[in-house]
């Protein structure tokens, strides 16, 4: 592996080892197409299915207006993923609407309404509880402006130029001191971060553009570029609260500039801009509603949030502890969607019923337990920019955003890419013992089996292949979630982390030049 002073600026961030005979050279170079072209399939298959269920929607919303005229739409979703939402959000907010609010509150004052008088043409019902803070819904507006297939393209094709950037990034990002990663590195991490990137795009989600956010902080970090990383870092908080979890691991590693770049792009993005583009008053309005009803009830007040699909520590302690018939433990139940006397579908899988301050305290002691590992294995040295080491300690901070926020689905997870390749390239090539690097790998083996098959789509499956139906296979699908596989994947990504981490400490060199077999 040649050094970084060696490498030419426009070499690939990782390495192909090629077999010296001809037999297995030919062998390497069609197992190397055959990766290319199943993470292009990998890729592109969620994004085509994305756009024919756009299509279908479409179709379906144009036959209801067909055979019921003047009747509104409402109660049905014309639109594929999330973006559906956000177009009819975007489009009321430029409206004058509040997009914020909660259904359950009364309309905040300084709503206008009149001032949008065709906004019954755009959708019948109005937005409520949208995610994102003003400065996202102005990022957004071009695509809700388009035409809805040509916005889902558009959107997607975005979203996919953000992933390759990520990828290409993560593969400099876990390089030690230059050396460039062998390709199956990238391509084991690829394999546990996949099935979260591919339900993202089938989402229609922003969180492919906060990895890429994410990621290019980290990698313009690693380059000396305080500056930009910090701009980055500021806007992957823009798009998603969690990333500010990286703002308490530079406070740990004590890197002032970078901080204080975030802070003023985040005056920038989250205040300047849309304070400029919707006026003073109505930006401190909206702000104000955004974070009395999105941000502060988990943040602070501890709502739950206990559907099956939440991962997240608050989401699985509250399944877990909270039983019958107190509905903060209902499996099925978000407040985001609607309030409990509106829930129509009721379940819980509690193992022992608990009160709920009880089971807020248990939390609280397991949200300290985590950011006290993650503290201990990331030490207080401060590491070279370019130690491999560094982004395992990314990856735990990355475990971190997915446990300890107070709503974490699968898709969310694409940023757990960090953690992945950098695991893989510490079993690889790390220095420590060899009990330690089986264990580790196979606490990643059994992280893949849990976000492989215990997939929504396998429950379906089976309750297909047996004649159960439909229904059925998504009610196993639900029981499965909440159960939480994907929040024991997170605890073992964090656990080999730690481990990893620990055990690389003292290590110098840190990583070996040439691959650390398990055999003796």
């Amino acid at each position: 592996m040649k050094s970084n002073s060696q490498t030419p600026r426009w070499s690939l961030p990782y390495c192909t080892p090629i077999p010296s005979a001809p037999q297995l050279r030919r062998r390497a170079k069609a197992a190397r197409i055959a990766a290319y072209v199943l993470l292009g399939v990998a890729l592109i298959a969620p994004v085509v299915q994305f756009q024919v269920g756009t299509m279908r929607r479409i179709r379906k919303a144009e036959e209801l207006t067909r055979l019921h005229p003047g009747r509104p739409l409402a109660g049905f979703k014309q639109h594929k993923g999330a973006i559906g939402r956000w177009r009819k959000a975007v489009r009321q907010f430029w409206g004058g609407w509040d997009i914020y609010q909660d259904p359950s509150k009364p309309i905040r004052h300084g709503e206008n309404r009149a001032s949008a008088p065709s906004l019954s043409k755009i959708e019948a019902d109005r937005a409520q509880l949208h995610p994102n803070m003003p400065f996202v819904v102005i990022l957004l507006t071009p695509l809700a402006y388009l035409p809805v297939p040509v916005m889902a393209v558009v959107f997607n094709l975005l979203k996919l130029v953000a992933l390759l950037g990520a990828f290409w990034l993560a593969g400099r990002l876990a390089s030690h001191e230059g050396r460039r990663i062998p390709d199956w590195v990238l391509g084991l991490g690829l394999v546990g971060a996949m099935p979260f990137i591919i339900g993202d795009i089938q989402h229609g989600n922003t969180n492919g553009f906060v990895l890429f956010a994410v990621v290019f902080h980290l990698w313009a970090y690693r380059r000396g570029r305080d500056i930009a990383s910090g701009a980055s870092l500021a806007l992957a908080i823009c798009l998603k609260m969690t990333p500010a979890l990286f703002v308490v691991y530079w406070l740990y590693q004590r890197n002032w500039k970078l901080l204080v770049a975030m802070v003023a792009g985040l005056v920038i993005f989250a205040v300047i801009i849309p304070g400029v583009a919707v006026g003073p008053a109505r930006f401190a309005d909206l702000t104000g509603s955004w974070l009395d009803n999105l941000i502060l009830p988990g943040l602070v007040e501890g709502a739950w949030y206990p559907i099956h699909i939440n991962q997240s520590l608050p989401g699985v302690f509250s399944r877990y502890f909270l039983g019958k018939p107190n509905p903060n433990g209902d499996i099925f139940w978000n407040p985001d969607d609607n309030p409990y006397d509106h829930q129509q579908q009721h379940g819980w899988i509690a193992f022992i019923s608990l009160s709920d301050g009880t089971v807020k305290w248990l939390i609280r002691v397991a949200q300290v337990v985590v950011v006290g590992l993650m503290g201990w294995a990331i030490g207080w040295r401060k590491l070279p920019r370019d130690d491999g080491r560094r982004m395992l300690h990314y990856g735990l901070v990355a475990c971190g955003m997915m446990l300890l926020n107070q709503r974490t689905w699968d898709h969310h997870a694409g940023v757990l890419l960090v953690g992945s390749v950098a695991i893989w390239s510490a079993i690889g090539f790390g220095v420590f013992s060899r009990s330690l690097r089986i264990l580790t790998m196979c606490l990643m083996l059994m992280s893949w089996v849990l976000i492989w098959v215990t997939r929504s789509s396998a429950c379906k499956l089976i309750a297909a292949i047996s004649g159960a139906g439909s229904d059925v296979g998504e009610y196993w699908g639900d029981l499965m979630q909440a159960y939480a596989p994907v929040f024991y994947c997170f605890l073992l990504l964090l656990g080999a982390g730690v481990i990893l981490s620990v055990a690389m400490r003292r290590s110098s060199p840190p990583y070996a030049r040439v691959r650390q077999k398990l055999s003796a």
